[in-house]
């Protein structure tokens, strides 16, 4: 996606929500200090989500992962 930002930590931490749907991704920093939309047609093997750090180090506290059910259900009125 080629997408950044400067983001400064807050009391040496960062908060990052992400919503991640098929073709896009909404991410939300402290609170939202930062928020960038990306579009995107995915390939097969673009699939897996991954996160890194360009310089230092970083120690993730908490990661919570929830799935949403699809509104797009395959049932016929």
């Amino acid at each position: 996606l080629g997408k950044s930002a400067l983001l400064s930590p807050v009391s040496n931490r960062i908060t990052i929500q992400m919503l991640v749907d098929r073709t896009s991704i909404e991410t939300f920093a402290n609170e939202g200090k930062v928020s960038m939309s990306s579009c995107f047609l995915p390939e097969t093997k673009d699939m897996p989500l991954e996160t890194y750090c360009t310089s230092g180090s970083v120690k993730i506290i908490s990661l919570e992962i929830y799935q949403l059910k699809s509104i797009w259900n395959n049932t016929e009125a």
